[in-house]
């Protein structure tokens, strides 16, 4: 028994198939966007992951009859560890834990976030980004707005946030990601709300809004007023024909433009107020 990692090149329309697919038998992800398409590594604690590759292969095979995309999988035998700064999705409860990369624990639930989404992979990369130019001491106080399982509370908390905001309109939602920021030993640093957005005041050094188009643009005068002076904002939720008149309404309230990501077909965004 040792560790392996099943390398994917995936188009976007794929890369959810084969998360999902993969999501019971694995025991970590990591996902980035590399040019037009996207790398998932799911890493395993097995004598060999042969078997499950084939049943992949057939699997994706089938999808790309009804589902137009393009995939290349891989057995790395030559395995690399990750860096001890990279993003690894654990599946909950797991037989074993990857002893590498920063785990982020999200039970085998129902709610939305478990890092199979392209918006919920770029949002990821976002506080990655922001926490890597940023000194952790400006990011004090953080708002995860539509917090789902928690994902990116419990991201965020794992980089050195300290007060952490979320809230979350779905009861059951709500509860799956408090015991996920019980399992992730966050629950300290997050407090999460079972209200709508528009329900939280003050004023935050980061919000996070991992929604979607129309109800960006809908709370768009309540959310500039969450973000504090130099601010950072994360739009996700956004297809690519929304984006540029989502974006806009926020530039046009004070908020430049610092990256975006985008896959074709979801758009995630980097503002900062100015």
């Amino acid at each position: 028994m040792r560790w392996h990692t099943i390398e994917m090149s995936l188009s976007p329309s794929l890369l959810e198939c084969a998360y999902q697919y993969l999501w019971p038998y694995a025991h970590g992800f990591s996902v980035q966007k590399e040019k037009r398409e996207f790398l998932i590594r799911t890493f395993l604690f097995s004598s060999s992951p042969d078997y499950l590759v084939k049943k992949l292969m057939k699997y994706l095979a089938i999808q790309t009859k009804s589902i137009p995309g393009t995939f290349l999988c891989q057995t790395n035998n030559a395995f690399r560890i990750p860096s001890k700064k990279e993003f690894i999705v654990v599946p909950f409860p797991a037989a074993y834990t990857p002893p590498f990369g920063t785990p982020l624990y999200i039970q085998r639930g129902r709610a939305f976030g478990v890092g199979s989404h392209p918006c919920t992979v770029f949002c990821l990369e976002a506080i990655e980004e922001i926490f890597r130019h940023e000194p952790r001491k400006r990011i004090r106080r953080i708002l995860d707005a539509g917090s789902g399982t928690g994902i990116l509370s419990i991201a965020a908390a794992k980089r050195g946030a300290e007060k952490i905001t979320a809230a979350e309109i779905n009861p059951e939602s709500v509860m799956e990601a408090e015991e996920n920021l019980r399992i992730n030993q966050a629950e300290d640093k997050v407090e999460i709300f079972t209200c709508t957005v528009t329900d939280i005041k003050g004023k935050y050094d980061l919000v996070v809004a991992n929604l979607y188009g129309a109800l960006l643009l809908e709370i768009v005068s309540f959310l500039v007023q969450r973000v504090d002076e130099e601010g950072w904002l994360i739009l996700g939720g956004m297809s690519s024909t929304q984006s540029e008149s989502v974006l806009l309404r926020y530039k046009q309230r004070g908020f430049k433009e610092v990256a975006l990501y985008t896959d074709g077909e979801w758009c995630v965004g980097i503002l900062r107020k100015i």
